[in-house]
Formats: structure tokens, sequence, C-alpha cells
């Protein structure tokens, strides 16, 4: 799920990850940080609709490319 795969875009090329490179650090630091104790606000509500573990997984993806994008970011 953390794989750089190819993308239709107008950015730059059809790589995210060389994309989101794109973006001015200035930008960057205009986004909401993301905190591992945000994912029970994420999912709130969500309980009932889904499986735990098709949260863990939505989760894992969310945090995976938050951190990738911090990488980014504090680049």
């Amino acid at each position: 799920m953390m794989t750089d795969l190819p993308v239709q875009s107008f950015v730059g090329n059809s790589s995210t990850r060389n994309n989101l490179s794109l973006i001015l650090h200035e930008e960057f630091h205009n986004l909401a940080a993301l905190y591992e104790e945000d994912k029970a606000a994420l999912f709130d509500g969500l309980e009932e609709a889904t499986s735990p573990v098709w949260r863990e997984a939505v989760w894992s993806m969310v945090w995976g490319r938050w951190c990738s994008l911090e990488s980014l970011r504090t680049a």
C-alpha cells in the first residue's frame, strides 16, 4: 500500500512521491500535523460499520503516507 505507483497527474510526472516533492516547503508547514492519537477520532462512529481489521488497514495506510510526507517536509 505504500508503493509509489504511477498516477495520472498534471503536476509533474507520474510519481506521487516526486510530485509531492515539488510542493514548496512553505506550503508543507501549513498542513495540520497528524498524530497517532488522532486514530480514535478518525474512526469515531465507524465501529459498527467497519471491522477492526479494516480500520487498522486504513490507519496503517494513512499513517504510513503521513510519515512519508513528514520525511519530505523535514528534508
